[in-house]
């Protein structure tokens, strides 16, 4: 088993994930630079504050609502302007159809960014680039500071060191945006599902795996799926450009170790079309309402899967971490319980005798990471015109082949499953059904039911891609040695 150097691993890489430890509150303050002396000036006083797993660990186990924890990214632009010629090591630029099964694909995909990259996942129509917020249009989004805590306090008190930290260095370094995020009562998103319950256990990571975690032979994701420099479910390439130039120049393997890439996705959720579309095709079904919506999904809202419980909602189960992740869809072949569409089967198809081999789910994990933006909407209520969603956050070694991977041929097209078959068969909570014209299907010993013109009920407001560096490489970053 690898041993990571848990040390030198940022901390929102490998902890603070799972449904028993993430934390409440959240704040992503992006920033960009100005000047590269005065950048470095302070990413080196930043870097201090960097939190490791190992610091991590301390942190949870002490008292104080002012406690938070601190980390750090940066864009592919952010280490240009930081004075890495990237670009100088490969002129024709990187690949971008680098598909290729096996091989280490995440590096192009970052130096691409997420702007590039999103026309393939399906960010069209409103979710589009060019109707995404002001800050995510901005070809200076550089780097950001990762910040979450216990309490409101804890966000207070780590706004306040950053925002003296850049007031002292203003001449080179800005705040575009803050992203701020709570969680809601029962770990719920804003349209009324707890969330964050399904998750990866990681080789190596010094924590107990909780059940359901591993896969379904009792072994752990490879370490290196999610940090650099590990074993990984692949054996990972170095991704080349046209001419053969390896890509890894400007961020070399020993750079790279113990790193990740995190991808950042702001997304709306548009809950009184969401509530008021599931009441009229519950209706039109004549299907009890709450189950009709836990079928689009695979779990009732209080986290109960319908693997465990296919037609009453347990909500003693929905709130045990030790069984309500630990299901599959081996005996569940005929969709009968989860349909083959349902979200977190598509997401996760573990042992689904209709979808892809466990050998071919294990490079495409992903650590989901996701805390509510914006107020609850009561039940019952008009829109009420104020912005809601989620702040979506993926952890992998690889975007191309893991968050990417998932979101293209899982979520919004059809491999999760053999029973899907339409380009129509998008996911139903977040695929990217635009046009209206998305199809969910019931399946049922009586015949199917089927479901057609889906909307749209998830709509991307941002995104970007970051490289979390090693706090060695994070502090040799600031010093300029690097």
């Amino acid at each position: 088993m690898a041993t990571i150097e848990l040390d030198d691993v940022q901390s929102n890489v490998l902890r603070g994930f799972r449904h028993t430890e993430a934390l409440p509150h959240v704040a992503y303050s992006l920033l960009g630079f100005t000047a590269k002396d005065t950048a470095r000036a302070f990413l080196a006083e930043a870097a201090a504050l960097a939190t490791s797993c190992t610091a991590w660990n301390a942190l949870a186990k002490q008292a104080g609502d002012e406690r938070f924890v601190w980390n750090l990214g940066f864009t592919y632009e952010g280490l240009l302007k930081l004075g890495f010629d990237a670009r100088a090591q490969f002129p024709n630029g990187p690949v971008t159809d680098s598909l290729q099964f096996g091989s280490f694909t995440g590096y192009a995909a970052f130096a691409l960014g997420a702007r590039q990259r999103a026309h393939g996942l399906g960010d069209v129509g409103e979710s589009a680039p060019a109707n995404w917020q002001a800050p995510y249009q901005r070809l200076d989004l550089h780097a950001v500071v990762s910040l979450s805590a216990w309490a409101p306090d804890g966000i207070a008190a780590a706004r306040g060191r950053l925002g003296a930290m850049l007031a002292r260095h203003a001449t080179g370094v800005t705040e575009i945006a803050c992203e701020l995020g709570n969680a809601l009562d029962r770990g719920a998103e804003h349209f009324g599902f707890a969330d964050g319950i399904g998750q990866p256990y990681v080789e190596g990571s010094d924590l107990e795996p909780l059940p359901g975690e591993l896969d379904r032979g009792g072994d752990p994701v490879p370490s290196g799926e999610f940090v650099l420099g590990y074993p990984a479910a692949f054996d990972a390439k170095p991704p080349c450009d046209v001419q053969g130039e390896n890509l890894m120049q400007p961020l070399t393997l020993s750079r790279l170790r113990n790193g990740s890439f995190l991808v950042f996705r702001k997304l709306r959720e548009d809950v009184v079309r969401f509530r008021s579309w599931v009441a009229e095709q519950a209706t039109r079904t004549k299907m009890p309402e709450e189950l009709f919506a836990a079928r689009l999904v695979g779990r009732w809202r209080s986290g109960a899967p319908l693997a465990l419980a296919p037609t009453q909602d347990d909500p003693e189960l929905g709130r045990d971490p030790l069984r309500n992740n630990d299901f599959d869809y081996a005996a569940d072949g005929d969709g009968f319980k989860t349909p083959f569409g349902a979200h977190i089967r598509r997401a996760n198809p573990r042992n689904d005798p209709t979808g892809p081999t466990p050998p071919q789910i294990a490079g495409r994990r992903v650590i989901r990471r996701a805390v509510p933006y914006g107020p609850p909407l009561p039940e019952g209520s008009a829109d009420d015109g104020i912005e809601r969603g989620i702040l979506f956050v993926a952890i992998n070694a690889d975007i191309e082949r893991q968050f990417e991977f998932v979101q293209t041929n899982w979520l919004n097209n059809t491999l999760s499953s053999n029973r899907l078959t339409l380009e129509a068969d998008k996911d139903p909570l977040v695929g990217a059904n635009d046009a209206g014209n998305g199809k969910f299907v019931i399946p049922g010993p009586n015949g199917p039911c089927f479901v057609w013109n889906l909307p749209r009920f998830v709509t991307v407001r941002g995104a970007a891609y970051f490289f979390l560096p090693g706090l060695h490489e994070l502090r040799q970053l600031g010093s300029g040695t690097a």
